[in-house]
């Protein structure tokens, strides 16, 4: 017996499976990732590492180049491209697919525990599965960026620690996005700029300031059992901003010197390298990124959602507003839109011509609800 002959004597069996595969079919349309542009999910990795006040060439030989040493020989490894920057370097390292990138993740950050000679002041190598892409191509859910009033005579500088503690955090909790990269320009940073005919006078090197300077962090002192009790020591050496200018760097016949006597310390802001602009407006940019695999219409639903919140609440009470620079949101529905039409539209020509060839109700109905539940029956499968 042939599928079309036991399909034609079993008609509540052939209905019950149509049932089965719209409702699947359904609930598979809804579970759908949607996003403007399809995951090419390459096995990558990379490893960003921060060394302030280093230069490109200085970030290549004592940076870079060790790291490539150590990291060279990875099993599957299919290319390794680096990228020196003032202050900043990364290595993106590409593997054949089918990599165990677990066991490859952990291989990699046992290579770099090797490099020999670390710069002391360089921040530890962050490791990241994915390429570094410092605009975010490709995994940005939507730009927004929050500018002051025009009548409020404060700079947008004086909003980042209200931007990074309150409305960063709030925006990262949202399911669906990985992560929040802020673009905020100029910050506050402490200077010391001494006086090299001071220190030359009192006998002071650079390299013993700079010294000191890094050495003003609280350290254990281990314990001390005093009767039946143990107490841990540790010395407090955290200096604010404002004490720097007392600290003691050296003692000359029983007279302290202090950092006041060789530099001048100072909290200013730092030199300004970069601009955020919008619509001519200065501001502070949100590049919201998304999870891989994520829905960009629930997330940016959500995103969209809780910035409004924050324009009613926090943003409004300190003079601040919120503008969407992109929003992926209207290409995705009108793509969907598109498709949705194209498909209405090619079954209705193939209804018609069959109609047109067969003439007869019956038969054309068969096909017309073969059409919609092959398409479900798809999804599924997707």
């Amino acid at each position: 017996m042939t599928l079309v002959e036991s399909s034609i004597k079993n008609p509540y069996t052939v209905l019950a499976a149509l049932t089965i595969i719209a409702l699947f079919g359904v609930l598979s349309l809804f579970k759908f990732p949607i996003q403007l542009l399809p995951d090419i999910d390459r096995p990558m990795l990379s490893i960003s590492t921060s060394w302030r006040t280093a230069s490109s060439r200085e970030i290549e030989s004592e940076i870079i180049e060790p790291q490539e040493d150590v990291l060279a020989g990875l099993p599957g490894l299919i290319s390794m491209q680096s990228n020196a920057f003032n202050a900043s370097g990364f290595v993106n390292l590409e593997f054949a697919f089918g990599t165990d990138m677990q066991e490859t993740l952990v291989e990699v950050i046992s290579r770099l525990n090797r490099v020999q000679d670390f710069p002391d002041d360089a921040q530890p190598p962050i490791v990241e599965q994915g390429a570094n892409n410092t605009l975010g191509a490709g995994k940005a859910l939507s730009w927004f960026y929050i500018q002051v009033h025009p009548d409020n005579p404060r700079k947008i500088e004086h909003y980042i620690p209200l931007i990074e503690d309150v409305v960063k955090p709030k925006i990262e909790s949202v399911p669906g996005v990985a992560s929040v990269f802020m673009s905020a320009g100029e910050v506050d940073e402490l200077r010391i700029e001494f006086d090299p005919y001071r220190a030359a006078d009192l006998g002071i090197s650079v390299g013993a300031l700079a010294e000191h300077a890094a050495a003003a962090t609280d350290v254990s002192a281990g314990f001390a059992d005093v009767g039946r009790r143990e107490y841990t020591l540790r010395f407090a050496g955290r200096q604010r901003p404002e004490d720097f200018a007392d600290l003691i760097l050296q003692w000359r016949d029983g007279h302290p010197v202090f950092m006041r006597d060789v530099a001048d310390v100072k909290i200013t802001r730092s030199d300004r390298r970069s601009f955020v602009y919008q619509n001519g407006n200065s501001g502070i940019a949100l590049r919201v990124d998304r999870q891989n695999g994520a829905n960009v219409l629930d997330a940016l639903t959500q995103v969209k959602a809780v910035f409004a919140e924050l324009q009613e609440t926090v943003l409004e009470r300190n003079g601040l507003r919120v503008e969407q620079s992109f929003d992926p949101s209207l290409y995705i529905y009108r793509a969907i839109a598109l498709v949705t039409n194209n498909i209405l539209l090619g079954a209705l020509l193939t209804l018609g011509v069959l109609w047109w060839f067969l003439r007869r109700w019956r038969a054309t109905l068969i096909i017309a609800v073969a059409i919609p539940t092959s398409l479900l029956a798809a999804f599924i499968v997707l």
